[in-house]
């Protein structure tokens, strides 16, 4: 249903709502471990931002299909986003660029270390809580210390 009102709303010419729609679809998809479709959502909501050239909001989007991304292991998917993401007005020198870069760097150096610092972002902690909870759950690849994140999956099965 909500994808359906999403529909009309684009087909509208409605943007904004458009957008909350599929922002709410996205965190229901990640609830039900529907990844795949998550990722696919964002990145419809970050074109139609982008398309309504609403730049606030990309970057908590990016984050989130990194995220995601992350959470299937797929870091060369997360490293392709993030790439494309510095060509976003502002992106780079953002806080939330900051912390991708950070986090991606010590996923690709194993760098258990510089994951943990990435993933205790300030606002990782404050961002919609399903995306919270992604961030708290990630599993580190193995060789990484042993960290607040490291094994712990918070009663949720992610995968």
């Amino acid at each position: 249903m909500l994808q359906k009102a999403s529909d009309i709303c684009e087909m509208e010419d409605r943007p904004k709502e458009s957008t909350d729609y599929l922002s709410r679809i996205a965190v229901l998809q990640i609830r039900l471990n529907r990844l795949d479709a998550a990722v696919d959502t964002i990145t419809k909501e970050m074109i139609l931002h982008q398309q309504a050239e609403c730049w606030g909001a990309v970057p908590r989007l990016v984050v989130a299909i990194v995220l995601v991304h992350l959470h299937r292991d797929d870091n060369v998917s997360a490293q392709q986003v993030f790439d494309r993401a510095l060509g976003y007005p502002g992106f780079s020198q953002s806080e939330e660029g900051h912390t991708l870069s950070q986090l991606l760097e010590g996923y690709d150096q194993s760098d258990g270390d510089k994951v943990n610092r990435a993933l205790g972002s300030a606002f990782l902690r404050h961002m919609d809580n399903q995306y919270a909870i992604l961030a708290r759950t990630l599993r580190t690849p193995e060789g990484f210390s042993s960290g607040q994140n490291a094994d712990h999956d918070g009663g949720l099965d992610l995968k």
